[in-house]
């Protein structure tokens, strides 16, 4: 049988259904590309074993404890594509990204460019709003992205690193040191989906002690960077190089790649918070600082602006980051611009804050998302009117009072998306 073109490599353990929507994801973007997927499994005893043992088109390699870089290796030393690919349980590709890629190591290739590793942008979701890549030691640390197979077989990595941290640097470092580049793809994007099972080891996501930090260092100064630079390195050696353009991810990946967010406690429902905004800069930044001081995580973030004069479209523009979707059109009125909203609107519960809304604490959506029941349509609370002189609270009112009025304020209101 003729080797693939891509292999990738996956480490799993105990996410068992993050694992599955990751590996689908992959068999889609590869249905056109002669492909391998290779699992490296830490013993999980969630029924991801008993799932792999299921899946005919995966090589599984199942070890016995938390994975380490030693681990991991083991699944890239079995790889037989041209390329590898290494993704981890919780990393959901974007549409595109493996594809994107393997076409631009095939034209560096071409034009004779001794490239050893393509690095794809991801963030930390739902921490993180912008995509970047790893830098460490002034060199890119390729986490999710793709690798030459001989390459990687050239300078012999086995993972062999005394802090899992360094691990990712550590294969990049080699490569540079033999010759190869190493570059970003601008068009290949990642979530990684951070919020899983404590049984998780996390080792690769925390600082080494200095100790290990400054081996590190001196492990390769003057190979791959001036030894001048070694104090700094010490101190600091790691930063995030975000993409140069920025990037709104039209298919949703993290909300279209979670479809059974209430099956599994590890994944928690995704909120929308959509605010609609007219000529109200002052109302905007309240309402903006309100939302991103929510201490529950999983939310999306919609503001849709009636083509606002110069003082609320600095206001957007200076939060820019902090909002997943803006949309700034002329509209017909409060109603028209929620409607958009609505369109937009990805998560599993819509509440509309608009302009001079807030929550009333930070932990507002935290203790909400704790008592949402998937049974129910809407589920609906009391709101506070604040006004300078008195704060009034408006109680909310029985459904079948709806003849007499509105029972419940919008700021009060969660709606399923789905209906």
């Amino acid at each position: 049988m003729d080797n693939p073109r891509i292999s990738v490599v996956i480490g799993s353990f105990n996410r068992r259904p993050l694992l599955k929507l990751c590996v689908d994801a992959v068999r889609r973007e590869l249905e056109r590309e002669t492909h391998e997927i290779i699992v490296v499994d830490g013993g999980s005893s969630d029924g991801t074993i008993e799932w792999l043992v299921r899946q005919t088109d995966i090589l599984s390699v199942i070890r016995h404890g938390p994975l380490t870089p030693h681990d991991l290796a083991l699944g890239v030393k079995a790889a037989r594509g041209t390329y590898i690919c290494r993704l981890s349980d919780d990393s959901l590709i974007v549409p595109g990204a493996i594809v994107n890629g393997l076409d631009l190591f095939d034209e560096m290739r071409e034009q004779d460019i001794k490239l050893g590793g393509i690095g794809f942008y991801f963030r930390n979701y739902p921490a993180q709003r912008r995509y970047a890549v790893p830098v460490q030691l002034g060199t890119l640390a390729i986490k999710h992205g793709l690798f030459l197979n001989s390459a990687i077989k050239e300078v012999g990595y086995d993972g062999t690193v005394e802090h899992p941290a360094h691990a990712n640097a550590d294969l990049c470092l080699s490569l540079k040191a033999a010759g190869y580049k190493l570059i970003t793809s601008k068009a290949s994007f990642v979530e990684h989906y951070t919020d899983t099972s404590d049984q998780s080891p996390s080792a690769a996501e925390t600082a080494p002690p200095q100790d290990q930090q400054d081996r590190f260092v001196d492990k390769w100064k003057g190979v791959v960077f001036p030894e001048a630079d070694a104090a700094q390195y010490k101190k600091q050696s790691a930063t995030l190089a975000y993409h140069p353009r920025g990037f709104r991810d039209p298919d949703r990946t993290v909300l279209r790649l979670l479809p059974n967010r209430h099956s599994s406690p590890d994944i928690k429902p995704v909120i929308t918070i959509a605010t609609v905004v007219y000529d109200d800069a002052e109302g905007l930044e309240r309402t903006i600082a309100s939302v991103t001081e929510q201490t529950y995580p999983h939310t999306e973030f919609i503001v849709v602006d009636g083509a606002s004069p110069a003082p609320t479209q600095a206001v957007l523009e200076r939060h820019r980051d902090r909002l997943d979707i803006l949309l700034s059109e002329p509209d017909n009125g409060t109603y028209h611009a929620m409607n958009k909203a609505i369109r937009l609107a990805g998560g599993d519960y819509l509440i509309f804050m608009n302009a001079g809304d807030t929550f009333a604490s930070p932990e507002a959506l935290e203790a909400v998302c704790s008592e949402l029941d998937p049974q129910f349509d809407v589920v609906y609370g009391h709101r506070n009117y604040v006004l300078p002189s008195r704060r009034r609270t408006q109680e909310s009112q029985p459904i079948d009072q709806v003849k007499y009025g509105m029972p419940f304020g919008h700021q009060a209101a969660f709606y399923k998306c789905s209906i």
